[in-house]
């Protein structure tokens, strides 16, 4: 993942948009909170020296809190890469299929 593609990430609609941290959030919200700061994170420190402790800690919650929505460190990877590749790859299929 490149430092421009995670800005633009960052920069992304509502899906990233940084709001106060309210006390209760749908699952769906608490993701897009756990990729923002897990995005913000690996490019200020690198994926390796960030832990689910300090993405928590960003977002107010417990750790348990953020493992509840993804298993692991490499789930948040994983998710980042798949949201931030899905909409390219999905591009290049139709270019694909209409040659």
């Amino acid at each position: 993942m490149s430092r421009d593609m995670a800005k633009d990430f960052l920069k992304g609609g509502d899906f990233c948009e940084k709001k106060q941290v309210p006390k209760y959030v749908s699952l769906y919200e608490m993701r897009a909170m756990v990729l923002r700061e897990a995005v913000s994170l690996f490019l200020e420190q690198g994926y390796a020296k960030t832990t689910i402790a300090q993405i928590a800690e960003r977002l107010n919650r417990t750790k348990s809190a953020v493992l509840r929505v993804y298993k692991d460190k490499e789930a948040i990877l994983f998710a980042l890469v798949t949201h931030m590749f899905g909409s390219q790859f999905s591009k290049a299929m139709e270019l694909i299929q209409g040659i």
